[in-house]
Formats: C-alpha cells, sequence, structure tokens
C-alpha cells in the first residue's frame, strides 16, 4: 500500500514556493538589479547574455533582466487587483442570484449572459479610444469583464448549499438573511471560490500580456512583458533573449498559479484528485 498523502499537497506547495519567489523578484527589483530599466546605452544595444547584463540588453541598450523584473511588478498587480475585481463582483451577483432566486436570478443570469457574449476586444478598443492606456483601464477591463465564471459558480454553490441541514438550522433559529448569506453560506463556498480566484489570476496575467503584445495595453517606456515581446519580435533571429526571457516569465508565473489552482481544487475535491489518481 502506498503512504496516505494529503491530495493536492504537493503541487500547492510548489505553486505557492514559486509565486511568493515571484513577488519577493518584483517587490525588491530596485535591490536585486543593478541597472535602471529605463535608462538606454547606444554602445550596447541587443547585447548578449553576460556577467554584466545576465538577460542581455534591448535595441535601445536598456537591461533586459531590470525590465523583465519590473515587468513582473505590473503583471502580478495586473493578476491579483483584476481578479480581485472580478471575485468581489462575482460573489455579490452569484450570491443573490443564488439566495434570492426568482425575478432577482433571472435578471442577473441574464446580465451575465450579456457579458459573457459581448466581445471583451470591442470593449477594450473603445475604452482605449476615450482614455489613455493606463494600468487603471487595464486592471478594471480585464476585471471588468472576468466575473461571469465566478457568478455562475458562486450561484451554484449557494443553491446547493440552501439544501444543506445547517441553512435550515440558522432559519428555524431565525437568522436574518443576510447572516445566513454571510455567515453560513458564503464562508462555505470559500473553497471553490478560492480555487476559480486562483485560476483567474493567470487568465488576467495573460490578458495584460496579450493587450501589450498589440499595443493595447500599458505603454511604453514602462515595462511589461507584453510590450517587451512586442517590442522583439523584429530580432527573433539575431537577439533570440530579447523576447525568451519575457516569455518564459509568463510561463513560469501562468504554471506556478495553475499549480497552486489545481492543488488547492485537490484539497477541497479530493474526490477528483483520487479519481484522476486511479485512472493513471
Amino acid at each position: 500500500m502506498r503512504p496516505h498523502k494529503k491530495s493536492g499537497t504537493a503541487e500547492l506547495v510548489m505553486g505557492l514556493t514559486i509565486v511568493a519567489l515571484l513577488c519577493l523578484l518584483a517587490v525588491f527589483a530596485p535591490v536585486i538589479t543593478a541597472h535602471d530599466p529605463y535608462v538606454t546605452d547606444a554602445d550596447n544595444w541587443l547585447r548578449s547574455p553576460d556577467e554584466v547584463h545576465i538577460f542581455g540588453t534591448d535595441r535601445l541598450g536598456r537591461d533586459v533582466f531590470s525590465r523583465v523584473l519590473y515587468g513582473a511588478r505590473v503583471s502580478l498587480a495586473v493578476g491579483i487587483l483584476a481578479t480581485f475585481l472580478s471575485v468581489t463582483v462575482g460573489t455579490i451577483l452569484g450570491g443573490a442570484a443564488g439566495y434570492l432566486g426568482g425575478i432577482v436570478d433571472r435578471l442577473i443570469m441574464r446580465f451575465t449572459d450579456i457579458v459573457l457574449v459581448f466581445p471583451t476586444l470591442l470593449l477594450i478598443l473603445t475604452l482605449v479610444a476615450i482614455f489613455e492606456p493606463a494600468l487603471w483601464l487595464v486592471i478594471l477591463v480585464i476585471g471588468g469583464t472576468g466575473w461571469p465564471g465566478v457568478a455562475r459558480l458562486v450561484r451554484g454553490e449557494i443553491m446547493r448549499l440552501l439544501e444543506a441541514d445547517f441553512t435550515a438550522s440558522a432559519r428555524l433559529l431565525g437568522a436574518t438573511h443576510l447572516r445566513i448569506l454571510f455567515v453560513h453560506l458564503l464562508p462555505n463556498a470559500f473553497g471553490p471560490i478560492l480555487v476559480a480566484a486562483t485560476l483567474c489570476v493567470p487568465a488576467a496575467i495573460m490578458t495584460e500580456a496579450g493587450l501589450g503584445y498589440f499595443g493595447l495595453g500599458i505603454q511604453p517606456p514602462v515595462p511589461t512583458w507584453g510590450n517587451m515581446i512586442r517590442d522583439a519580435q523584429l530580432y527573433l533571429r539575431h537577439a533570440w533573449w530579447y523576447a525568451t526571457f519575457p516569455g518564459l516569465f509568463i510561463f513560469i508565473t501562468v504554471f506556478a498559479f495553475q499549480l497552486t489552482g489545481e492543488g488547492l481544487r485537490k484539497r477541497y475535491n479530493p474526490r477528483a484528485g483520487k479519481r484522476r489518481d486511479a485512472r493513471a
């Protein structure tokens, strides 16, 4: 027999470790790197990685390592803040729909369907045409269009928990609707919400990188992984490092959050992990 191991522990620990390292690199970027990410150097443009510039330099002679670390600040900020906005809006609307039901449920779900089918790119292009692309705009657009999935998840969880014995007991004891919702229902739905939030972060980071690549996100000279790859696309043959390291950090970040989400999913739904292990 194999020794018992709590489901999802390995994925959770590995994912959280990588996420913590990325956050430390982003926070302490000014201490870790000796180069200013905005300073150009015409004598060292497209310099290959060496002991001075470990990730090489870009087309303007700027240190790629420092720009990648400063870009991590933008990507992580967008991912975390946009996810917080999505989860907050989705939890409120999904909780209200699941608990109140009836006409409220139908109205909220129809609004959710409209947001789901509305072309996000069209909304982004409209907002960019009206406002200058900035960090707050990117966060609002990504967070403001990413909540429908969370709302549907929360609605389903609330409707399931309404049939539980502890909900009936709370009603018999005279608990108010707000107490039932915020003290009994939402805390018991915390696990699935946390898993959804963890998986929303990499999606937001990928969206931000895509916006940066197409020139719709935060504009240079502010470094983001997306606009770094966009700048590097003309130099892929002669400067492999230019696009490789920003792309590698995107991959590592998305992988770390996906791994964390998988670990949390197995912890809060161990049957899924057992079924997968049995198939293997």
